[in-house]
């Protein structure tokens, strides 16, 4: 599983899907947007134009390359209409397949403050962890805060991908659509076409 709140999905998210493919024997997907986030502002597109957007970025960018793969973009947490916790996101997904083996994908900068999500120890115990690399840090600081934090679940594997760090962000491609610069390099094609739609 994927989560996050996609406003927009960046080449950034797509490569860090691929790296995982390419790695591991994954044979499903699942792009979790939220319907919102704590302390988080205006959205630059709805819950409803995220899903119809990852929609389209799956077929156009994910179903022809990835044959053996299949996606899905679930709208369970924005049909929610509250904040959605990841924990409670995973129970769901879980308690509908029961006798399925799950990752949650997560980006190094959410590895590192881990520790701060709600049920964060139910998480581990639940889903291996699949980390792609956003920062500096080195593999000892890896080391050190995995040691810390998943001491309770040394049961289940955490993967680390990525030499170079992924350095793309949705906020940063918000503030080039208000200066109005370009984001062509820095989103899928179908992306940048929902949000010129929106504009208008």
């Amino acid at each position: 599983m994927f989560g996050g709140a996609f406003d927009p999905f960046h080449k950034g998210h797509l490569d860090m899907i691929k790296m995982v493919i390419k790695a591991m024997k994954i044979n499903h997907v699942i792009l979790m947007p939220n319907y919102m986030c704590p302390n988080k502002i205006k959205p630059l597109l709805s819950g409803d134009d995220r899903v119809s957007m990852l929609d389209q970025m799956i077929k156009e960018e994910l179903e022809q390359k990835y044959q053996n793969v299949s996606f899905e973009c679930s709208n369970y947490e924005i049909k929610q209409e509250k904040i959605c916790y990841t924990s409670d996101t995973i129970r769901f997904l879980k308690e509908k397949n029961p006798n399925d083996t799950f990752y949650l994908l997560i980006g190094s900068d959410n590895l590192f403050s881990f520790h701060l999500w709600k049920n964060y120890q139910a998480i581990i115990k639940q889903v291996s962890l699949c980390v792609v690399r956003r920062g500096l840090e080195s593999n000892e600081q890896y080391q050190a805060y995995i040691n810390d934090t998943f001491s309770e679940a040394k049961d289940k594997p955490l993967f680390i991908f990525g030499k170079n760090p992924i350095n793309i962000s949705s906020s940063k491609i918000r503030e080039n659509i208000k200066k109005n610069v370009s984001i062509a390099d820095l989103v899928p094609s179908i992306v940048a076409k929902t949000i010129q739609d929106k504009k208008g």
